[in-house]
């Protein structure tokens, strides 16, 4: 058995987030969608603005916002995703932060326990574990809820990987490890 204790914090919840939605199939092509249907309505605009007289200033304005949109979009993207899931974060927990959680890893359980009660899950009802630098994120499958576990307060990281991967080998769960993982 394992057992530790830590607070989450804004930014916990916003790493997680942020994981998440990076490895979403549906955000990436909405992303993408975005990147080059901006940049084709800009252009459009500005070859349109081109061929009328008196307009060749706009139409200027408009194809270099296209290339400049375009070339910066994926840091711009990022920038506002960032700040858009840290406004909702802090919005949704502004009263329950730092938010503390005793958590323990039993053979064939995991055991939780908040200031709102406790609650103990099976190991065959986890449906992924996701290993990135900073975290251990564990998904349930009947509620669809996540356990954030932050390395940093660990005594023992290691222990921890080492009880989450024998679920993983035992209960035929997902085991992912993205170590390089970074919010782009």
């Amino acid at each position: 058995m394992i057992a530790f204790a830590y607070d989450l914090e804004k930014e916990d919840y916003l790493n997680f987030q942020l994981y998440t939605s990076s490895t979403d199939e549906n955000f990436i092509k909405q992303r993408k969608k975005e990147r080059y249907r901006i940049s084709l309505l800009t252009l459009i605009f500005g070859c349109v603005l081109f061929f009328e007289d008196g307009y060749r200033l706009y139409s200027y304005c408009f194809l270099g916002t296209s290339v400049l949109y375009f070339l910066f979009y994926s840091w711009w993207a990022a920038w506002y995703y960032k700040r858009a899931y840290r406004q909702q974060i802090e919005q949704h927990f502004k009263d329950s932060l730092p938010y503390h959680m005793e958590v323990s890893l039993v053979e064939d359980s995991v055991s939780i326990r908040t200031a709102k009660g406790s609650r103990r899950i099976e190991a065959s009802q986890l449906s992924s574990i996701t290993e990135i630098k900073d975290y251990f994120f564990v998904e349930e499958s009947v509620y669809s809820t996540a356990i954030i576990i932050p390395k940093e307060p660990l005594q023992d990281a290691g222990a921890v990987r080492t009880m989450l991967m024998s679920y993983a080998e035992s209960f035929n769960i997902e085991y992912s490890s993205n170590l390089d993982w970074e919010w782009k």
